[in-house]
């Protein structure tokens, strides 16, 4: 989904949540969040950036999965 689009949802999904009458959960995941909603009332966890990614690699394994791939170490990983 385009950024706009994926943050136009999450705005009108919250803005709906506001006037609930009974309390609920929403799960909604995304690498886009809308800023306004990157909040603690609104998220749990750790935001995942390239630096900070998801998956934590030791430099050993690292090297290990790039030499298994195929990929040059020069190319840009994301």
């Amino acid at each position: 989904m385009e950024e706009v689009r994926s943050k136009t949802f999450q705005r009108v999904v919250s803005d709906k949540a506001v006037g609930a009458k009974r309390p609920f959960q929403v799960i909604y995941t995304t690498s886009m969040i809308e800023e306004n909603l990157n909040q603690p009332e609104y998220t749990i966890g750790e935001y995942y950036t390239k630096t900070n990614k998801t998956l934590k690699l030791s430099p050993e394994m690292q090297k290990a999965a790039i030499e298994s791939s195929g990929i040059n170490e020069t190319d840009e990983l994301l």
